[in-house]
């Protein structure tokens, strides 16, 4: 399985904060969480997202480099405690879920970014199944140095995956949403987020 590369991933977010004044005494933490929500501004007011993005509060420098790549491909993307930050993850109440649940009926997709600490959230399992039920539009993001599946959660194996790879035929990269067992079902991004369905290339 391809996979997007941590590194890779970070930098997006690294490059963004470089051009942005925070104080020498700030930890990094509050940095990229700062950097979100002013990010999230760019789409305040939204009433649909392209992409409801499911993840691990723990990775604040991840997500940021992920909504940045998203972004740079022109998908609006709804990440809970920027877009909504009274919301209180770390208590699973009714006003809780159900504001989560607003936001991804609203939201055309759901992908579910697998890190080293995505197998702890108590939260993204809830989102995938909530949203493969209600649209069927669900995709794995995986962000990790391990090429090893997915051993504590098999049945994230059975979801298509998304990756970057460039245009057959061009220097272009975009994203791609890829069927995790026949290697010649895929689509771009865009196109399945619109139609829900990968294609099947003889090529």
């Amino acid at each position: 399985m391809a996979v997007l590369q941590e590194s890779y991933v970070r930098n997006y977010a690294k490059s963004y904060i470089k051009t942005k004044q925070f104080s020498s005494h700030a930890t990094k933490d509050s940095i990229c969480k700062s950097a979100l929500i002013e990010s999230a501004e760019n789409f305040s007011g939204c009433e649909t997202y392209d992409i409801f993005l499911s993840h691990s509060f723990l990775d604040k420098e991840l997500i940021l480099g992920l909504k940045l790549l998203l972004e740079k491909y022109n998908f609006s993307v709804y990440v809970d405690w920027t877009e909504d930050p009274q919301l209180d993850r770390k208590n699973v109440t009714r006003k809780n879920v159900e504001l989560i649940k607003e936001r991804m009926k609203t939201s055309t997709s759901l992908l579910y970014v697998v890190t080293d600490n995505s197998a702890n959230s108590k939260w993204m399992p809830w989102e995938l199944g909530f949203m493969d039920g209600y649209t069927g539009k669900v995709a794995i993001l995986p962000v990790t140095n391990y090429n090893n599946g997915f051993k504590e959660h098999e049945y994230l194996s059975i979801y298509p995956y998304v990756d970057e790879e460039k245009i057959i035929d061009s220097q272009i990269s975009t994203l791609w949403v890829n069927d995790p067992v026949n290697v010649k079902c895929y689509s771009q991004l865009k196109k399945w987020i619109s139609t829900g369905q990968l294609k099947v290339h003889n090529s």
